[in-house]
């Protein structure tokens, strides 16, 4: 049986909203990370994690409202296992799968386990903070290109709001190296 969530994905809210308030990314972080820790430890990776396939459980009623202030809006669920695999610790899985914006470069190379879930998750709170991917280009072939090279770039003018522990804790999520990459935990 399915869960019902009316609150529409991440995605959407971003369109409505621009961005995300630091607080609001670090309510979401938090969920995210819980959801992939039980999802990983039941020996699931989700392999495609992206703004539109996280959702609000409970539609928000002022759309111009953030979710910290209407905090039963701001549950948020992991939905579309499509392409998760199970995995077995030591293991590493090959098949180049997910979102190009999203993908981690371990998985463009071939080889790559559970971690790459986290990589996601860095994308996708940079992506909230200030509106836009942190490697992108209108070619594929060249977003896949930056996101291997690894060039981070947090723009002054766009993260002049955001403090240094979550600049800090997305370049974590967004090292190039899995085994360097922070754990759930």
């Amino acid at each position: 049986m399915s869960e019902f969530c009316q609150g529409g994905d991440l995605f959407d809210r971003l369109r409505i909203r621009d961005t995300f308030h630091e607080e609001e990314v670090a309510i979401v972080a938090d969920q995210l990370l819980k959801a992939i820790k039980h999802s990983h430890l039941c020996g699931v990776v989700h392999r495609d994690l992206k703004l539109e396939n996280i959702v609000f459980k409970k539609k928000q009623t002022n759309t111009n409202a953030s979710i910290t202030i209407e905090k039963d809006c701001s549950i948020v669920k992991i939905v579309d296992y499509g392409l998760a695999q199970f995995f077995k610790k030591g293991t590493n899985l090959s098949s180049k799968v997910g979102t190009p914006f999203y993908v981690a470069p371990e998985v463009l190379q071939g080889s790559y386990d559970e971690r790459c879930d986290l990589w996601s998750i860095g994308i996708i709170c940079y992506v909230l903070f200030c509106g836009y991917p942190p490697f992108y280009d209108d070619n594929h072939q060249k977003v896949f290109q930056m996101i291997v090279k690894n060039d981070l770039v947090f723009n002054k003018s766009d993260w002049e709001r955001g403090s240094e522990e979550m600049k800090s804790f997305i370049k974590k999520l967004l090292i190039k190296n899995p085994h360097d990459r922070i754990t759930v935990d």
